[in-house]
C-alpha cells in the first residue's frame, strides 16, 4: 500500500467549511488514530479543485462516533448508522463519518455491511482509484492503495479491482462514471471502458429520482443536460 509525504500546505482551511471538517476531524483523531480524510475530498485537493463534500474514514465504529462528538453542539444524524455512517451537522455544512466497513452486496444497491479496522479492507469497496485516496493531514500523509494518484497525473477514470463487478454492483457508478470523466476531463481506462458497454443497460433498473439524484451532482448545466439526455 503506497504511502506520500504531502507538503504542510497541501490542506489549509480556505474557508468555514473547511474549518469544520477539520474541527470534526480532530475530535476523532484524538481518539482514534486511524481517521482519515477520503474520497473527493482528497481528489479535490489533488485536482485543485474547491472542496465541495468532505468525508472521514475511520476506525472507530458508530457508536463510539456518537460519543465523541457528544460533549459539541453539532446535530448529528445516525438515520444510516447501520451502515456505519454518522451524518454532522453545523448550519448549512455537513460532513459525513463512516466506520471502516466491508460491503457485500446480494441482488441490491445496498450491501449487508460488516465493521473492520482495516483500511485496506475498506479501500476495496470504493468505486474509483482517484477517490480511494486516504490523507491524514496532521502527519501530512496520503495513503494511495489503487494508484489514484498517478491515475490523477494520468486523466484516467480506472475502478477499484474488477471493473464489470464494481458497475454490477451498483449501475450508478456508470453514471458516475461519465460525471467524473466529463467534470474532470477524465479517460474510462479499457478495462471500465469495455465494462460500460457490456453492462449500461443495468442503468435502466435505476429509479428517475435515483438517477436525478446522481445527475445533480454535475458541475455544470452542460453536463447535466448530456446526462439526461443520454440516461433518463
Amino acid at each position: 500500500m503506497k504511502k506520500l509525504s504531502v507538503p504542510k500546505n497541501f490542506f489549509v482551511p480556505q474557508n468555514s467549511y473547511e474549518q469544520f471538517g477539520l474541527q470534526v476531524y480532530k475530535l476523532l483523531v484524538e481518539n482514534f488514530s486511524q481517521t482519515f480524510f477520503v474520497g473527493g475530498m482528497v481528489r479535490d485537493l489533488f485536482l485543485g479543485n474547491k472542496i465541495v463534500d468532505i468525508d472521514i474514514a475511520t476506525e472507530a465504529k458508530p457508536e463510539q462516533v456518537i460519543l465523541v462528538l457528544r460533549d459539541v453542539s453539532f446535530l448529528t444524524d445516525v438515520s444510516a448508522k447501520k451502515f456505519g455512517a454518522i451524518t454532522v451537522t453545523k448550519g448549512k455544512y455537513k460532513v459525513q463519518i463512516t466506520t471502516f466497513r466491508k460491503d457485500s452486496y446480494q441482488q441490491s444497491r445496498y450491501p449487508k455491511v460488516a465493521f473492520t479496522k482495516s483500511l485496506n479492507v475498506d479501500s476495496k469497496r470504493r468505486d474509483y482509484t482517484i477517490n480511494s485516496l486516504y490523507f491524514q493531514p496532521i502527519l501530512n500523509l496520503v495513503i494511495d492503495p489503487f494508484s489514484g494518484i498517478k491515475d490523477i497525473k494520468l486523466k484516467l477514470l480506472r475502478a477499484v479491482g474488477d471493473a464489470s463487478a464494481k458497475l454490477k454492483e451498483d449501475p450508478l457508478r456508470i453514471v458516475r462514471a461519465y460525471r467524473f470523466a466529463m467534470q474532470f476531463d477524465l479517460k474510462f481506462d479499457s478495462k471500465l471502458a469495455s465494462a460500460i458497454d457490456k453492462n449500461i443497460w443495468l442503468v435502466k433498473k435505476l429509479s428517475k429520482p435515483k438517477l436525478m439524484s446522481e445527475i445533480n451532482k454535475a458541475s455544470s448545466q452542460k453536463i447535466k443536460n448530456f446526462l439526461i439526455k443520454k440516461f433518463v
